[in-house]
């Protein structure tokens, strides 16, 4: 009988945590990524509004048997591709491309969750991103950003921060990029 209490105990706290997801509003979770300055001869780098490409924009995993949404995460990764400038190029979000722009960016949310095994916890962000330089030429490359630690009590806040710095990373390795294309082709001598 004892056996049995506790198989029933189980399957109802696991089904307690299948229920309605808790909603995330990540568009006040400021972005984590060091706005740097830019120094205004820098390259200027036009950054179009991310599109969010996922086939279902709510869902975003269970983390210790609580399932997380959010919506309009095309706004939340809006609020990071405006710090990725630095020193060496400056952003751009305006509505028409200026003239005098280095690179076209067009960032694509691809996929966007969060997952658990135990006591640990893991976010991932993958943003695909389309390149086009002056001369019209495309260039598609995705970052991946991660975050994963443990998982203290499957909160709101937790979820959030750790999608925060997972969207960083990725913000990390697009800024990266960016300076590596912006660097003068060395020609053969």
């Amino acid at each position: 009988m004892l056996r049995i209490s506790s198989v029933f105990l189980g399957l109802g706290l696991t089904l307690a945590g299948c229920g309605t997801p808790a909603k995330l509003d990540l568009r006040q979770a400021a972005p984590v990524l060091e706005q740097k300055l830019a120094i205004a001869t820098a390259p200027l780098i036009h950054i179009a509004p991310a599109q969010d490409i996922r086939t279902n924009r709510e869902d975003l995993g269970i983390v210790g048997g609580r399932p997380f949404s959010g919506s309009d995460l095309s706004a939340w990764i809006n609020q990071t591709m405006l710090r990725l400038g630095t020193e060496k190029f400056r952003v751009s979000t305006s509505q028409t491309i200026p003239h005098d722009t280095a690179l076209e960016i067009y960032p694509r949310l691809v996929k966007a969750y969060v997952d658990s095994i135990t006591t640990s916890k893991t976010a991932v962000i993958v943003l695909e991103v389309v390149i086009i330089r002056p001369d019209g030429s495309k260039i598609v490359r995705h970052f991946r950003g991660q975050d994963a630690g443990v998982n203290w009590s499957s909160s709101e806040g937790e979820v959030v921060e750790s999608l925060r710095r997972a969207l960083a990373r990725c913000g990390m390795k697009m800024r990266s990029e960016i300076e590596t294309l912006l660097r003068p082709e060395k020609t053969a001598t």
